[in-house]
């Protein structure tokens, strides 16, 4: 991909206008790892998240977090919790175990009653029957402030 010019590296333009003066920061393009066993799911945030402007790579369980994170790359994850395998609070607990990303912003997005185990574990509750993707982003961006 070719990135526009004054922006390589990633960098994303962030135009906001006002009083006809326009203001042009630098957003860092953000890399989610999505992971959920339903495939309607994954497709529809995946989708959600690149529309605006999130990199997005998907799995379809726990232990394919864990493999994907041991390759690193990632700013972020957004996982399920009812998952075969390895669920997403167990693929948290493992994140928070290991040293290269037990810092690493993860999001629980389920609608189990989770909400105790994930934040017990150091992640961060989203239920699935009551958010909406601007929440969610939301979100995502408040966790990742900072990221370079």
């Amino acid at each position: 991909m070719v990135e526009p010019k004054g922006f390589e590296g990633g960098a994303q333009p962030n135009v906001t206008k006002s009083d006809k003066k326009i203001e042009i920061k630098e957003r860092k393009i953000l890399r989610i790892l999505l992971a959920d066993d339903d495939e309607d799911y994954r497709r529809h945030f995946k989708r959600q998240f690149e529309r605006r402007g999130y990199v997005v790579e998907t799995v379809e369980n726990g232990q394919q977090i864990l493999e994907k994170l041991a390759a690193g790359g990632h700013d972020i994850v957004f996982t399920d919790n009812s998952m075969p395998g390895v669920t997403g609070v167990q693929a948290l607990r493992q994140i928070r175990a290991t040293e290269k990303t037990k810092s690493l912003p993860v999001i629980v997005f389920t609608t189990d009653q989770a909400q105790d185990s994930v934040e017990k574990a150091g992640g961060v509750f989203i239920d699935k029957t009551t958010a909406n993707i601007d929440d969610i982003c939301t979100t995502i961006e408040k966790m990742t402030e900072g990221i370079q």
